[in-house]
């Protein structure tokens, strides 16, 4: 059957395409490998990225299972540099497998790509009682009353400095973004309560109960875009 890998996150051109560039790149993405000798690896299979919408860079297809990712990156820079020595790639793509602790990221520096796994060492490991889903929290800390300062590139947001940021989702989950959360060193409950300071939806014209919680406790409401620009997604 086979094990499923999810990415998100791009990889970005260090310079620049042109016409012809793209033309040579697009002869790599969705390819198999196993079909182009001249590679120089037929031991890899279907490479499964495709451009980003605006051309910058590249993303995961969504293929269902995807393996040796960062052996099919290097692969593709490796030959594109054969005729385009100046073309390069750098980011990183965020992995989530279908263990919850199978977390890691593909990290392009130097045009190398390499897998480097997330630490969960200071994560808590979860049940959600609705979905019986597994997920991760940052352990809570005795002392929650040093406030948060607003970083200077978010002050377009208003954000309540009075006390940390503690996030609720409403209709949809999003492992990445629950992840660059985490990251930041914010939290995400499951559970309403009067910790909670942003409910996140998707359509924050829909009315649910979480909604009602939120303004009768006066939370910030936020679409999907807004934390988005607020993580610096």
């Amino acid at each position: 059957m086979g094990y499923s890998t999810d990415f998100t996150g791009k990889l970005v051109f260090i310079n620049e395409l042109k016409a012809s560039e793209l033309a040579e790149l697009n002869k790599f993405l969705g390819e198999d490998c196993r079909q182009h000798p001249e590679w120089g690896n037929t031991s890899l299979s279907y490479i499964d990225l495709k451009l980003s919408k605006d051309f910058s860079g590249l993303e995961w297809d969504g293929s269902e299972k995807t393996y040796d990712f960062v052996d099919k990156v290097n692969l593709l820079i490796e030959n594109m540099q054969k005729k385009y020595p100046h073309f390069g790639l750098s980011g990183e793509l965020l992995a989530q497998g279908e263990e919850i602790s199978d977390i890691w990221r593909l990290v392009v520096k130097n045009n190398i790509a390499e897998e480097v796994r997330v630490d969960l060492s200071h994560k808590k490991k979860v049940t959600c009682p609705h979905c019986s889903e597994d997920f991760f929290l940052e352990e809570e800390e005795e002392d929650n009353s040093k406030p948060y300062t607003t970083p200077q590139h978010f002050k377009n947001i208003e954000v309540d400095n009075s006390k940390p940021l503690n996030f609720i989702f409403s209709g949809f989950r999003n492992e990445y973004l629950f992840l660059k959360i985490i990251d930041k060193g914010y939290t995400v409950t499951e559970t309403f309560s009067d910790k909670v300071t942003h409910l996140v939806m998707k359509d924050t014209d829909k009315q649910t109960n979480k909604k009602q919680l939120a303004v009768a406790q006066g939370c910030k409401i936020w679409n999907v875009k807004q934390l988005e620009d607020f993580l610096g997604y």
